[in-house]
Parts: C-alpha cells; structure tokens; sequence
C-alpha cells in the first residue's frame, strides 16, 4: 500500500514527518473561518490559482490575522518533533500559489468524501 503522505507537497509532507498529522484539514479549517468563507469556497478559490494571502486580501483580512490562523490550524495538529519553524511555514502557505491549479477540475462541493479528498487534489490545499 502506497503512503498517502508521499503524494502530498513539500510543506505538508514536512511538517507530517515532524510528527503533525491532519495538518491540512486544520489548516484550510481555521483559514476559512478567519477568511469568513465556507472551506469548499476557499478550496475553489485556491484551485483558481489565489493564494490564502490574495483570498485574505479580497476580503479585507490582515495579513497577520490570516497567519494567526494558520499558526492555529498547525499548533492544532500537535507540536513538530524537530524545531519546525511555525513562522516559516505559515507565511510559505500563505503565500504558496499552485502551479497549474486553474487546470485542476474543480472539487464538487456535494462530495461527502470532501475532507477526505483533502489528500490528493490541489498540491498544498485541497
């Protein structure tokens, strides 16, 4: 059996070997609330090639409110085993843009193996 953390890009399979797991769903849990958006909105939103920094921008959510957020999500997953640098990450998934994201097929909203999917769709959010 395959393990489903090699498919995932650099920053989450980082901090999943550190010892963090769930970390994406936390992730995208708390910077949709902070966004004020459903989680689906600001998946679709991120496939369309935004980053969580242009989606806080459209919405007039301070920069240090989104990583706020993202800090949360990550601590929310536990504490990293080797000194990952939380900062560091929060302002890397802010700011990370997936490269041919507009290509991807949308996530259907309906899907009730959504947060499951989290997985495999989009490189670092979906």
């Amino acid at each position: 059996m395959v393990d489903p953390v090699t498919q995932q890009g650099g920053v989450f399979k980082q901090l999943h070997q550190s010892g963090l797991h769930h970390v994406r769903k936390n992730v995208m849990a708390d910077a949709a609330q902070a966004l004020g958006m459903d989680k689906h909105d600001l998946k679709k939103a991120l496939a369309g090639g935004e980053s969580l920094s242009d989606v806080a921008a459209s919405k007039g959510v301070s920069q240090d409110d989104l990583l706020a957020a993202i800090k949360q999500g990550i601590s929310a997953s536990g504490t990293p085993s080797d000194g990952t640098d939380i900062d560091a990450i929060a302002q890397q998934l802010a700011a990370f843009k997936p490269k041919g994201a507009q290509d991807a097929p949308p996530t259907d909203p309906t899907d009730p193996t959504g947060d499951d999917a989290d997985q495999s769709s989009v490189s670092v959010y979906a």
